[in-house]
């Protein structure tokens, strides 16, 4: 973009970039993911030998995180019984990590940078870049969660009186989000979508950008579960008979089936109308 008078080019560059990161416990065949954050960059004219502007220098400092996680389906007895024997039951929890939820919110503001005192006054805007940081994220007793940052970048311009050269300063602006329903063990990163200045005047220019917040979380259940399992031999036999039941809220045909002591199987024979589940005031017919 630009005109005759005031050329304006942009280039686009693609830079490959390799790193490692050490994972304590990683076994070969585990699953992957490695996150890279951009926690500073900075850019910077480089001038020829008569003082030109001929190209520019970028140094960033990069944040690679990489975790592993293996998977591996197993199947957890958490009750058992048997007509007719007399079983001991031990029982324990076990705590389940399900597999990560990640949730995006999208925000929108915009703020105003001063030109350091002593730089040359700004004509145009070049280019915006922008870099955000959390500084600390704190959860609420109403369960809103307050994430606190800094939104920093660079500003490259021109100077009216000097067309050949391009000038540049460093801004920030603190940054503060409420984000609803974050779990207690999430992780809150800051993204940004995109950033426009326009120029207010010689020496304040406003930043307008897009946010996104990511949020990162492993929800975790606590299982009880069937750890060991003793069968003492054949119950005292009571004399069969017929019961009508009418199942209560929370009922399962397992638990009727267990407290009753028969098999779900046989109160299938009996009532062809079951389903999948136990509803509340279902009548059925159990031979015990």
């Amino acid at each position: 973009t630009g005109d005759a008078e005031d050329p304006l080019a942009q280039t686009i560059l693609t830079l490959p970039l390799e790193a490692s990161v050490a994972v304590s416990g990683a076994m070969s065949g585990d699953n992957v993911q490695c996150d890279i954050t951009v926690m500073d960059i900075s850019i910077r004219v480089e001038q020829d030998e008569n003082g030109q502007g001929r190209g520019f220098l970028l140094e960033a400092t990069l944040l690679c995180q990489a975790h592993t996680w293996s998977m591996e389906t197993v199947q957890l007895l958490v009750d058992a019984y048997a007509p007719g024997h007399q079983l001991t039951a031990t029982y324990g929890d076990v705590k389940v990590e399900l597999p990560e939820e990640i949730r995006t919110v999208p925000v929108s503001a915009k703020g105003e940078w001063l030109l350091p005192g002593g730089a040359p006054g700004m004509g145009r805007v070049l280019a915006l870049t922008l870099r955000p940081a959390v500084s600390s994220s704190d959860r609420r007793e109403d369960g809103i969660t307050n994430v606190e940052g800094i939104l920093a970048g660079d500003v490259a311009y021109m100077n009216p009186d000097e067309p050949a050269q391009v000038f540049g300063f460093e801004g920030q602006t603190p940054l503060a989000l409420e984000l609803a329903d974050v779990p207690a063990n999430a992780k809150v990163s800051l993204g940004v979508d995109y950033a426009n200045a326009m120029l207010l005047s010689s020496d304040t220019v406003e930043a307008r950008y897009g946010v996104t917040a990511t949020v990162r979380s492993t929800p975790a259940s606590t299982l009880h579960i069937l750890t060991d399992l003793t069968d003492e031999g054949a119950a005292e036999a009571e004399a069969p008979g017929v019961v009508l039941y009418f199942a209560q809220p929370g009922d399962t045909y397992w638990s009727i089936a267990k407290s009753l002591g028969t098999t779900v199987e046989s109160m299938r024979r009996y009532n062809p109308h079951m389903g999948d589940e136990a509803t509340a005031g279902e009548r059925l017919v159990l031979l015990t």
